[in-house]
């Protein structure tokens, strides 16, 4: 049985580095250039089923792939990125600038002890995405998950058993596949495919 994780594309959020887990933000042209290269390049993977985020930047894309294969897409809250409360929408030097005592905790702070004011805790979004894996890696199906980078680095980190500053050694690329395989009672890491990413790098 093979899982597949996909990022949703380039936003004006990643753009304009904001904070932006919860918030809808449109793709920008690049992105719509990614998505439609992910759509012709992955649309003979063998799936059955698709998983995706309720969030636009990633639903748009599971909509349009399911309409390619023909298969059924599955929305589920857990696919969501971390809710980063007060700090939505905003760029580090904004909440530096009007939060400064919340961001000096945030910087500061033990990862996994901090909560994002008015927010989710990286704990919290960490258990909740790990609760949908556990959910769904043993149904005998070939799955497709669309969703964030966030919940990408949990699945990674939970899977390859990594410390918090290990999960921040993997490039998520927009529109990449990272390829897990359940075999023999464990999940492998298959691949990181980050082909589409690298063309739009130096644009």
């Amino acid at each position: 049985m093979n899982i597949y994780l996909a990022r949703h594309p380039e936003t004006i959020g990643n753009v304009e580095r904001r904070f932006y887990g919860h918030t809808d933000l449109d793709i920008t042209e690049i992105g719509k250039a990614q998505r439609k290269l992910f759509l012709d390049k992955y649309s003979n993977i063998d799936i059955d089923v698709i998983y995706t985020s309720p969030l636009k930047r990633a639903k748009d894309m599971a909509l349009m792939f399911s309409k390619i294969k023909n298969i059924e897409v599955i929305e589920d809250n857990r696919l969501k990125e971390i809710c980063f409360g007060d700090f939505e929408n905003k760029t580090a030097r904004q909440i530096e600038n009007t939060m400064k005592f919340e961001w000096d905790k945030f910087i500061n702070k033990d990862i996994d002890d901090y909560m994002f004011p008015n927010g989710e805790s990286p704990k919290a979004f960490f258990n909740r995405v790990i609760d949908f894996k556990n959910d769904n890696f043993l149904v005998d199906k070939n799955q497709l998950w669309i969703c964030h980078s966030g919940v990408i680095r949990a699945v990674l980190k939970d899977v390859l058993e990594l410390s918090n500053e290990g999960q921040w050694h993997f490039n998520i690329p927009h529109c990449g596949l990272i390829h897990l395989e359940y075999s023999e009672g464990y999940l492998l890491l298959r691949g990181i495919d980050n082909g589409i990413e690298e063309l739009f790098r130096n644009e």
